[in-house]
């Protein structure tokens, strides 16, 4: 099932983005098998999913057809290219973490792979931006003290290793399909931990409302009165009646298979609040100083993609770049392991 998945729009089809049909009823079963395999007990599942799911499928598509061409990386490229000196600190350092990626290690393991001489991959890294005060040329007048932002590349990972650039971003629109009906998953479970917040809460409410009575029990009648009116007792009341109501409105959306349906197709019917790309361009010099309009110094211009996922507010974001990577600037296990060891040995 998932190979069709791996296959999308690589038959083609007079409808732009549209994606075959064969994988139109392959991602609805990947979504069923991703939230909740009872879906299948509905009459008509495939059927109601479909519009929701070709809607994703070809979000996903459009946002990875965004991604700028590779950017070779390697020690060749490591002085000339702005991308490569800027997301690594050496040449050292960038095959550190081409050599040291299991996800490229296990491609090249691969018995197909084993003539291939190069390979492509999506970098993901985290990047930080720090305000500092440096030295700054005007001229040949040397500034110094200037407010300056420094940019700094972390927690590289690759994903998504291909033979290539096709086969990477084929891989990139299956994850991007895989984390959409994570996030579906992630509405369901939510509200399900919602229900049981709200129950657990209604019966704190009922105990303590409960006490509050027993506080008065044996006393006179007219006191009884009196204790009815009684501001906790009123404002537990008041409490607990609007959990009732939450605790009504939150069964509701889980009521029936349908109603999980229902929020399925939700998320899937509105990708964007789920996972977002966008490009960036920045500039910067080979200080690693990001540069604006009124600087005076010389930088070069990278274009970055920014991802966002989940939802906003609580989004997890990083940047990306496509990469191709050369076979043979990959380190030897031994001499890794090595590496490692005189790190560590050092270290103590």
């Amino acid at each position: 099932m998932l190979e069709h998945i791996k296959l999308l729009f690589h038959k083609g089809s007079s409808r732009g983005d549209q994606p075959d049909e064969s994988v139109i009823v392959a991602a609805i079963e990947r979504v069923v098998d991703g939230t909740d395999p009872r879906l299948r007990l509905i009459g008509g599942y495939k059927r109601k999913l479909r519009k929701a799911v070709t809607r994703a499928l070809a979000y996903t598509h459009r946002l990875v057809e965004t991604i700028p061409p590779p950017v070779e990386m390697g020690r060749k490229t490591f002085a000339k290219d702005p991308y490569v000196y800027a997301f690594f600190a050496s040449t050292e350092r960038l095959q550190e973490v081409f050599s040291h990626s299991r996800s490229l290690k296990e491609f090249f393991q691969r018995p197909e792979n084993t003539a291939l001489n190069e390979c492509y991959a999506f970098l993901i890294m985290e990047k930080q931006e720090k305000r500092i005060f440096g030295v700054e040329m005007d001229g040949e007048i040397v500034k110094r003290d200037v407010p300056q932002i420094a940019v700094n590349f972390s927690g590289h990972r690759l994903i998504a290793p291909g033979a290539a650039e096709a086969a990477t971003r084929q891989e990139l629109r299956e994850r991007a399909f895989n984390q959409l009906v994570e996030c579906a998953l992630e509405k369901i479970l939510s509200l399900r931990s919602r229900k049981q917040e709200l129950e657990k809460q209604r019966n704190l409410l009922k105990v303590k409302l409960r006490m509050l009575r027993t506080e008065h029990r044996g006393l006179e009648s007219r006191v009884d009165e009196e204790i009815a009116d009684n501001s906790a007792v009123v404002a537990t009341r008041r409490q607990l009646a609007d959990i009732e109501q939450q605790l009504q409105d939150s069964v509701a959306d889980l009521r029936t298979l349908d109603d999980y349906i229902h929020q399925v197709s939700k998320v899937l019917n509105h990708p964007k609040d789920y996972l977002r790309l966008k490009k960036t361009s920045m500039q910067f010099n080979r200080m690693g100083i990001k540069l604006d309009k009124s600087s005076s110094g010389q930088g070069e211009e990278i274009i970055l993609v920014e991802l966002e996922l989940g939802q906003r507010g609580r989004a997890r974001t990083a940047v990306g770049v496509l990469v191709r990577y050369p076979r043979d600037e990959l380190m030897p296990t031994k001499h890794y392991l090595e590496k490692v060891e005189r790190y560590v040995s050092s270290s103590r």
